[in-house]
């Protein structure tokens, strides 16, 4: 069967602004330095420890004691993205076509639906874009399976017909593929060391990348399918 659906992640993969993450890591340190009336050096510091324990940004905010719902108002309140994010024309287009050529297009992040709304309006695309935005929201947290199995459940797709585009291995494509879905990362991470471990069924070198594999990987599936007689007769 062919792909029926592309997940996209949303920060490094659909948001690329690098001044938006160098503002976005600044407004978080204050938020968690007056939610847990600390400096913001100390706060910092245990940040950086929770690393070598919890995997993702909101995973640590929240064992800090911060509700991850509080934390997203308070960030979504503060951080103009309007001025930090450029409209992607090119994107916007690449997902008006893959929509015409009858995917079904999902937003999957950890980020706050508030946020998440603002970061796409910045991009100059229309949140209809996408059948679905899955957010810690309205489910768990990746890298934990929840997710993954939320989205396609909304999707009404599949997992093993769903291509999952992201930028970091251990934080996303890892649970990905383990589901059965065919993952994408994008190689050139700015987060963190997406080669670092693992494997990807496919890495891309953009975004812009994805419509170009999709067809590879449907051209593929098309001739393991194709009639082989000495196969279907077989005994």
């Amino acid at each position: 069967m062919a792909i029926k659906a592309v997940i996209f992640d949303l920060d490094g993969t659909i948001n690329r602004s690098v001044r938006y993450y160098k503002a976005y890591d600044d407004y978080a340190m204050s938020i968690l330095a007056e939610f847990l009336k600390l400096p913001k050096k100390q706060v910092y510091a245990k940040m950086q420890a929770l690393r070598k324990t919890a995997t993702g940004f909101t995973k640590r905010v929240e064992l800090l004691g911060m509700p991850r719902s509080i934390f997203y108002d308070q960030m979504t309140a503060r951080i103009p993205c309007d001025n930090l994010i450029d409209a992607d024309v090119k994107l916007k287009v690449m997902l008006e076509e893959l929509r015409k050529e009858g995917y079904k297009l999902a937003l999957l992040t950890n980020t706050g639906l508030p946020l998440v709304q603002k970061i796409v309006a910045a991009l100059g695309i229309p949140s209809n874009m996408f059948a679905v935005i899955a957010t810690s929201t309205d489910t768990g947290l990746k890298p934990d399976d929840e997710p993954y199995l939320y989205v396609a459940h909304q999707l009404s797709v599949p997992l093993q017909d769903c291509l999952y585009v992201g930028d970091r291995y251990e934080m996303e494509i890892e649970t990905a593929k383990r589901l059965g879905m065919t993952t994408a990362l994008i190689a050139n991470s700015f987060l963190e060391d997406s080669l670092r471990s693992g494997y990807s069924d496919h890495i891309i070198d953009n975004i812009y990348a994805v419509p170009t594999l999709l067809r590879v990987i449907n051209a593929k599936r098309e001739r393991l399918v194709e009639p082989n007689s000495s196969v279907i007769h077989q005994a």
